[in-house]
């Protein structure tokens, strides 16, 4: 072998050397991108159930308390949804005005620990009505209606006004209100059951509404 044909040799093999050691610090790199990826969505999902957890335990102390303090008759706590039903007779029939506020109150400090536990967490306040018609506009001292809708509206900001009153702004603005008149039934078979006029009182917290479940 020529001392040319050696000399090419000798640079063929370290390419070689180069092109190897660049694959193996890609490989490297990758497999450490995928090692940091898959702490990160450990982590993410350690952080979910976490504040599944707390939001549970916040559910499962209002429904036992819901038994002790008197207000059983008043209020449904679903600890699967994170939500609390006031129940028809929270209100006046055929009309937005709070017929007893017991259960509201009895509902504030949870909601405050709530919010507080979970910065980016919102509280919903939805009203519901059965599918009686209202039958044109009414008025009381608590606002005008003119159909289920603006009952059912002005019957989750009734229940708001005193969910949220003397709090800071900073909470009051994450506690929103919405009117579903009869779109959303309790009773899908029985539309006119008093049953279905209620307000719903949802926990949301970001990270369960946004995130994926494993």
């Amino acid at each position: 072998m020529s001392r040319q044909e050696g000399e090419w040799v000798s640079i063929s093999d370290l390419m070689s050397g180069v092109v190897a050691v660049i694959v193996l610090l890609f490989v490297i790199a990758t497999v450490q991108k995928t090692i940091e990826q898959l702490k990160a969505k450990e982590e993410s999902r350690a952080r979910l159930q976490a504040k599944r957890s707390a939001i549970r335990e916040l559910m499962a102390k209002l429904a036992e308390d819901s038994k002790k303090e008197g207000v059983k008759d008043l209020v449904l706590v679903d600890q699967e949804k994170n939500m609390i039903l006031l129940r028809e007779a929270t209100f006046e029939i055929g009309d937005a005005c709070l017929r007893n506020e017991r259960p509201i109150l009895w509902i504030r400090p949870t909601a405050r620990e709530f919010l507080a536990k979970f910065p980016h967490g919102m509280i919903q306040v939805e009203g519901h009505t059965d599918s009686t018609p209202v039958g044109g506009l009414r008025r009381s001292k608590c606002g005008a209606f003119e159909d289920n809708f603006s009952l059912s509206s002005l019957r989750a900001f009734q229940a708001r006004k005193v969910l949220v009153e003397g709090w800071a702004q900073e909470a009051a603005r994450r506690v929103a209100v919405a009117g579903h008149a009869s779109d959303r039934l309790l009773l899908p078979t029985q539309p006119a059951d008093p049953a279905n006029r209620r307000v719903e009182i949802r926990f949301l917290e970001n990270a369960i509404d946004e995130e994926a479940s494993p």
